[in-house]
């Protein structure tokens, strides 16, 4: 939690001896504890020496800045002016007069070259000695040291941000180098400075209003280098508005919705700002100045020769106000004197440059700022992110010296400091969508065992469901949570549009799996309808290719299944001249009567290769069903759906988690990726029972031993699981907040494979074909209900 510090300085003068003084009120607010300290004191007035250093200080970056954007080679009447300029001021050098023979002139060059050495070492001497005389003031006056002393008391150095705010309406504090400060430079590089005014409120009517995206309007002044400014270093320059436009477009992924007015007139700006529902930051570039009575002047286009003041626009800025305008940011010259009238219209924040600044300086602070801040930092921990950088590149004689103190927070107190995901609300898919999704995922989660109740009745879904546990039991009973839990992950996504072809991915590759398990052998008897028949011919059952290997040492598969006995089907009647006639009655009465313990008790190995050949038949879709009429049932239908439904969701666990790398991506980051854990840790007890499926139900029906029940996609799921399970936990450690959370599917997954391998006949009683009492099966549904609210529990605990 960050520290705040506000120093309010107010000009004081002493009555006796008519010195000026300031008074100064030091706060430090610590939001960790909620402690709070308040000291006063009183300081001397700004030396002499200093407001000299400082003057010095700003004339010679204004003449090294104004040297740099003259280009010679470029602009012919620049050469002119220059070269008329210099023989003015240095009468030993005359351009025109050089001789090419005369060894001991210099040229245009050279001089050039010399003379910019001048300027960067009296730009970066001039700030050092403003530094010195800065630092002097702070050590030499006994209020000062006062302050410094409580500073170094009650800040702390492991304190990551450190707010410090100057209040005062004295213009020569604005424009000093606060950063510079010892105290802050040597002991707290984390502190960022900002300067507000004496007196501050919240602005009328305005309400931190949120949207889905958050709302920008980038203006592009007036870039040409004809603008008629006074004392603006830009003067000479051309501003490159096409890189701050590249910057805003990198931030459009992160949440963004930027609307760009390009050189507008007044008319068209002012139209702009009140433009609904509003716009949560304005930034600005281009061509800016400070006039003589203290006003900010915008340059709009080339044929705003005078500019338009900050106040022409007080009526629209209020009402953007309003509408949750929380952040302006003037990235132009000389900029406080915007920032005063911002400041009286209440605008929460607002950043500007005061002093005129080089353009690329100024783009290098748009983009570390932006990077920052998009980031959900907070609006001083970026601007210092920003300033580190600009002191790293421009701070030397060879640049621009004093240059990373140029852009300054002005913030409103008593509004809260802005975040990019403070911006964001939530979003919520329309209608249109989210209500399909509904119906897809509750289709998803009961259409298959309702289908079975209407299309076979009560009695015969218990029964199916006892065969088929992972079909029919586990989607209504925690499904329905997977399911609530992808949607609400899915709404932490800001750029939604960004996975559509990972999705559509990933449909494509979950419909190729379901197309192979649905024209695979082994298929359910709930996918034959009740009129369901079909003859196979004797040659074709000879010639059969994919069968079970107990079954392939029996020398003939027709007369195996003579020797069913008849306690479990009459096995002549099903033989014809033809071959061999099997329809859905004759599969279902085999099966019970086998599963009758004082039949199964009887029954030779021999017979039950019978059995088992007879139902692998009977299953078999190339074989017995491919191209035959009427024997496909409603529920199979319904049960292609699920099918696909539950792998698709499975599949769309790595499209997510592709896309959790960047946490600006997300409304809140932490909750999608619980969502994303939840409902993988919910689907792993899926496994459960498609283990009991594989190697209960399959070795009854089939004869399957322990490893004839792998299929060619088991062994793929089960890396699948392997992978998607690494991923979770490694994603999940990486998050300080969620590095315990990463156990629970690691524990599940092996709880999973404990019961499902190892706890066969536990399931088979609870869930499989040895349960006594189907009603246990509602304390699943209970128990992952129970799951989602201590879920929920968790995550409203967090936010609190």
């Amino acid at each position: 939690m960050p520290q705040e510090v506000e120093l309010n300085l107010t000009e004081q003068k002493n009555n006796q001896t008519g010195e000026q003084f300031f008074r100064v009120e030091l706060r430090i607010t610590n939001s960790s504890n909620s402690s709070k300290i308040h000291r006063q004191s009183s300081v001397s007035s700004i030396p002499n020496k200093l407001i000299t250093a400082q003057n010095q200080w700003k004339e010679a970056f204004s003449e090294l800045g104004d040297r740099r954007r003259k280009n010679p080679t470029s602009d012919l009447d620049s050469i002119k002016v220059f070269e008329e300029e210099e023989e003015e001021d240095y009468d030993a050098i005359n351009i025109d007069e050089y001789d090419d023979n005369d060894s001991s002139a210099i040229s245009f060059d050279e001089y050039e070259e010399e003379q910019e050495e001048n300027d960067n070492l009296n730009c970066w001497q001039s700030y050092q000695n403003s530094t010195r005389e800065l630092n002097n003031w702070f050590n030499s006056d006994k209020g000062w040291s006062k302050i410094g002393d409580f500073l170094k008391q009650y800040l702390k150095k492991s304190e990551a941000e450190i707010r410090v705010t100057i209040q005062t309406d004295n213009s020569l504090l604005k424009q000093l180098s606060w950063q510079e400060w010892d105290i802050f430079a040597n002991d707290y590089p984390q502190s960022e400075f900002a300067i507000s005014p004496l007196e501050y409120e919240p602005p009328e009517g305005w309400e931190n209003i949120k949207n889905p995206q958050v709302r920008i309007l980038v203006i592009l002044g007036d870039n040409s280098n004809e603008t008629n400014q006074i004392n603006l270093i830009s003067n000479n320059n051309i501003i490159n508005i096409d890189q701050d436009k590249a910057l805003w477009n990198r931030v459009r992924e992160h949440g963004a919705k930027i609307e760009f007015i390009e050189q507008p007139h007044l008319l068209d700006l002012q139209r702009a700002l009140v433009e609904k529902p509003g716009w949560n930051i304005i930034f600005y570039a281009g061509h800016s100045e400070t006039n003589l009575a203290g006003e900010g002047v915008l340059y709009l286009n080339p044929d705003d020769e005078n500019g338009i003041t900050i106040n022409e626009l007080e009526k629209e800025l209020t009402t953007a106000i309003k509408h949750g305008l929380q952040l302006a940011i003037f990235n132009s010259c000389d900029g406080l004197g915007i920032a005063n009238t911002l400041a009286e219209l209440r605008l929460p924040q607002s950043i500007v440059m005061k002093e005129p600044v080089d353009d690329q300086m100024a783009i290098d602070f748009l983009a570390n700022f932006l990077d920052s801040f998009s980031r959900n930092n907070p609006l001083f921990v970026s601007v210092n992110k920003a300033r580190k950088y600009l002191k790293q590149t421009y701070n030397n004689p060879e640049k621009y010296p004093g240059g990373h103190g140029l852009p300054i927070i002005v913030p409103n107190p008593a509004v809260p400091l802005p975040t990019w995901k403070g911006f964001l609300s939530e979003y919520h898919l329309p209608l249109k969508w989210s209500i399909p999704i509904i119906i897809a995922a509750i289709i998803g989660v009961v259409g298959l065992p309702l289908s079975i109740i209407y299309e076979f009745g009560r009695e015969k879904f218990l029964f199916y469901a006892k065969l088929y546990p992972h079909m029919l039991l586990f989607p209504p009973m925690a499904f329905w949570a997977v399911s609530w839990s992808v949607y609400k992950g899915f709404g932490q996504i800001i750029d939604k549009s960004r996975l559509k072809w990972g999705l559509c991915f990933m449909l494509f590759l979950s419909i190729v799996i379901s197309s192979i398990e649905i024209t695979s052998p082994h298929m359910m008897l709930f996918e034959l309808s009740s009129s369901a028949q079909s003859t196979i011919n004797n040659q074709t059952i000879v010639n059969l290719k994919h069968i079970p290997s107990d079954v392939e040492n029996s020398p003939n598969v027709l007369e195996n299944i003579k020797t069913i006995p008849s306690e479990i089907i009459d096995s002549p009647n099903i033989f014809n001249q033809d071959g061999l006639t099997i329809n859905k009655s004759i599969l279902e009465t085999a099966l019970s009567n086998y599963l009758n313990p004082k039949i199964n008790n009887k029954i030779t190995k021999e017979e039950a290769i019978g059995f088992h050949q007879l139902m692998y038949l009977g299953s078999d879709y190339k074989t017995t069903w491919k191209g035959r009429e009427n024997w496909v049932s409603f529920s199979r239908y319904f049960y292609i759906y699920t099918f696909w439904i539950l792998v698709f969701t499975v599949l769309t666990f790595v499209v997510f988690w592709v896309r959790s790398q960047d946490p600006r991506q997300f409304f809140n980051h932490v909750k999608y990726i619980e969502y994303l854990v939840f409902s993988q840790v919910v689907i792993l007890f899926w496994m459960p029972f498609r283990i009991y499926y594989l190697i209960k139900t399959k070795s009854l029906i089939f004869g399957y031993n322990n490893s004839q029940w792998i299929q060619q996609l088991e062994p793929v799921a089960y890396s699948f699981i392997f992978v998607l399970l690494l991923t979770t936990a490694h994603k999940t450690y990486q998050l300080k907040k969620l590095r315990l959370v990463f156990i629970i599917p690691t524990l599940v997954i092996f709880l999973s494979l404990w019961l499902g391998h190892g706890q066969t006949e536990l399931l088979s009683r609870l869930f499989g074909l040895n349960t006594v009492d189907s009603r246990i099966w509602l304390l699943y549904p209970l128990f992952t209900g129970l799951c989602v609210y201590l879920f929920l529990n968790y995550q409203n605990r967090e936010i609190q």
